[in-house]
């Protein structure tokens, strides 16, 4: 029989976007973003990404404090609210090779249209970042989903409160516009060879563990 943990499931379905803001924006500064990507899985025998999709919206508060929301768009195909709203605090700037620090806190919040089963789920993001060559920069970081759910949708106890990812991405930055790729390895501590998609991942002892996820962002600066 098959074991369907329904949080891993949700995490890496909810994953659909680059890491929103990673390097602060100015003061006063805006910014408008799309992102389409997913987990990798496996479809009419060929691996792709799964293509959702969302929208974000950022400002600057400060040179180092900068506030985001957006809206899940694929989710609401299938008759669900994902919004998510947060604030991302630069705590080092880089200097070289010395990476800028930042982190992230977020709340997500989802409901089911047909049903509601509302839930909350917190997000916290640490990420460090290297600027090079006319502002692009590249970063390196974790994301961790906490689950409050106690108990499984089968009665079982819930043993998996914190869902973690690590990604690696790149943002090359004009202007006025910021292009991101972006890859994640999502719950790569968790055993995702039961699971009812066919998640693509990387294997560790012998078992399949979380999910690899591919992202591209399009983001306009005002």
């Amino acid at each position: 029989m098959r074991t369907i943990y329904l949080s891993i499931i949700t995490f890496l379905a909810a994953s659909c976007t680059s890491q929103k803001i990673v390097r602060p924006l100015q003061e006063g500064e805006q910014q408008v973003s799309a992102n389409l990507g997913g987990p990798l899985i496996g479809f009419a025998g060929a691996v792709i990404p799964v293509p959702l999709t969302s929208i974000n919206c950022a400002k600057g508060i400060s040179d180092s404090l900068t506030l985001h929301g957006g809206i899940q768009t694929t989710s609401l195909l299938y008759k669900t609210l994902q919004l998510d709203a947060g604030a991302t605090y630069g705590f080092i700037k880089p200097d070289g090779w010395k990476p800028g620090l930042s982190a992230s806190g977020s709340l997500n919040f989802l409901t089911d249209f047909r049903e509601g089963n509302p839930k909350i789920y917190p997000q916290i993001d640490v990420n460090a970042y290297w600027d090079y060559a006319s502002n692009n920069f590249m970063y390196l970081g974790i994301t961790n989903w906490i689950e409050f759910q106690q108990t499984m949708t089968d009665g079982q106890e819930q043993r998996k409160q914190l869902l973690s990812g690590i990604q690696f991405g790149n943002t090359f930055s004009t202007e006025k516009w910021n292009y991101t790729i972006e890859s994640k390895w999502l719950a790569p501590t968790r055993n995702s060879t039961n699971l009812v998609v066919d998640y693509r991942s990387y294997k560790l002892g012998g078992e399949s563990r979380g999910a690899v996820g591919i992202y591209v962002g399009f983001a306009r600066k005002f």
